[in-house]
């Protein structure tokens, strides 16, 4: 049980939020990559949370499945 977010990440690297061009979504969540690494390792896991109705919320439903 536990956080799924998406991390927004300054490009080109090393921008300030003032001067990025664009920013590169990643997944994030230390409950989110404990599941999929014990799942990796062929453990049957399960995550409990909760994503948004949005892009970024598909994208980490996706990403768990």
């Amino acid at each position: 049980m536990g956080e799924a977010l998406v991390l927004l990440f300054a490009s080109p690297s090393g921008a300030t939020l003032g001067t990025a061009r664009s920013f590169i979504p990643v997944p994030g969540g230390a409950r989110l990559h404990a599941a999929i690494g014990l799942a990796r390792l062929g453990i049957d896991v399960g995550f409990l949370g909760r994503v948004g109705d949005d892009s970024f919320g598909g994208r980490l439903r996706d990403l768990l499945r």
